[in-house]
């Protein structure tokens, strides 16, 4: 949510708007037939649309056109957050973190080392980053 925006996404390229506050929402036209698992709505106005295999997309519009975002991971993205310096962080679903600090169009890898299977993850004050997955819970110092 941005202002009186909703932004949803949802499976097989579902992508949808809502102008006033969720009351009701409107079809968007999507760039992609996979399953997006998450939006990033970034401070910008950026929105970052990620999910199955990778795929990544990118809107500075309000979700009226989106662009691929190359990832560099063939797994699905399960998780994305921006942290306080202003960076988008993208989590993949074996533990890589994907960082941009130009607004989500390029992206850098971060291999998870040792991998490890993520669903979730969140920002701590003191900048590290504090995973969920199978696995339980794991944090990352200097993330």
């Amino acid at each position: 949510a941005f202002g009186e925006r909703i932004v949803i996404v949802g499976e097989q390229g579902l992508l949808m708007r809502s102008n006033d506050r969720g009351t009701s929402f409107e079809a968007i036209a999507s760039p992609y037939k996979g399953s997006y698992f998450g939006l990033l709505a970034a401070r910008s106005g950026t929105l970052l649309a990620f999910g199955l295999r990778g795929n990544a997309f990118r809107s500075t519009d309000a979700g009226a056109s989106w662009n691929a975002v190359t990832t560099g991971v063939p797994v699905s993205i399960s998780a994305g957050l921006e942290r306080d310096d202003g960076a988008l962080v993208l989590l993949a679903q074996n533990g890589d973190l994907l960082s941009s600090r130009d607004d989500g169009q390029r992206f850098e890898r971060r291999p998870a080392a040792p991998p490890f299977p993520a669903a979730a993850f969140a920002a701590t004050t003191d900048h590290a980053l504090v995973f969920a997955g199978l696995r339980g819970l794991q944090r990352l110092d200097n993330a």
